[in-house]
């Protein structure tokens, strides 16, 4: 059977940068490289009430579900993160966890938004061919839940842990000639050591339960990932890598 998977966009702000990461993720989704998740399969809540928010993760339920938190956070004496959800409210990061059989939770404080990659929709074709692996792909992970919190830097020139994210698929390989994927804990990883080269705290922290290898990103071998209009390979050609795409991660 075909995966089921249900995405949740929780932005928290009131101006209208505040809504771009909102835009900006769910157009990633939706191509290629985020995977070609269906609009139904999307929902966004905007600076939600707190029964708003619970309802909906607990529709959450499925084969692979991911969320994303863009807003303000902060910390009790204990250490204890918190995430503001509109002006009034908040919660801890534990309690977005749904009953999905695997799942991937994000959240992050964007600042300079506009840097945020906007992603082309890109053919019926390349959305059909990002879907099926990305199907492949949660049918391979093993159970379980990855928590990704990033924390502001305060650097006026780091545009935040989602959008680097996104940049880097978004400027594919080129010498590349088939799909490899984009995990977001290697991601992690990777920027943090930056982070510790250059001098400053590492900002961003996991929790996992169970070993699960969940889907993010695709890195396909198209022309690129904001303006490709068909494929630089045969559709003959771009089957025979569908085997090679666990065994490629940047």
């Amino acid at each position: 059977m075909v995966p089921v998977r249900k995405a949740l966009l929780i932005i928290s702000g009131n101006d209208s940068e505040s809504q771009i990461p909102a835009q900006r993720i769910r157009r990633f989704l939706l191509s290629p490289m985020g995977g070609g998740w269906r609009p139904s399969e999307i929902t966004t809540l905007l600076n939600p009430s707190l029964t708003a928010l619970t309802t909906s993760i607990e529709k959450m339920e499925a084969d692979y579900s991911l969320t994303f938190f863009v807003g303000p956070t902060f910390a009790d004496s204990a250490n204890n993160k918190f995430l503001i959800v509109n002006d009034t409210d908040y919660v801890q990061l534990n309690e977005l966890i749904s009953s999905s059989k695997r799942q991937l939770i994000v959240t992050d404080v964007i600042t300079q938004a506009a840097f945020m990659p906007i992603f082309s929709i890109g053919s019926e074709y390349e959305r059909i061919v990002s879907r099926n692996l990305y199907s492949q792909w949660i049918e391979r992970s093993p159970a379980g839940w990855v928590t990704v919190q990033a924390e502001p830097t305060h650097s006026p020139v780091d545009p935040g842990f989602l959008t680097q994210l996104l940049l880097s698929i978004d400027s594919p390989l080129k010498e590349h000639r088939q799909p490899i994927y984009k995990s977001i804990l290697s991601a992690g990883i990777d920027l943090n050591r930056s982070y510790k080269k250059m001098g400053l705290q590492p900002h961003i922290t996991f929790q996992t339960q169970g070993n699960p290898a969940l889907p993010f990103g695709l890195v396909l071998p198209f022309n690129n990932g904001s303006t490709y209009n068909k494929p630089a390979i045969s559709q003959t050609t771009f089957r025979k890598f569908f085997g090679l795409l666990f065994n490629n991660e940047i």
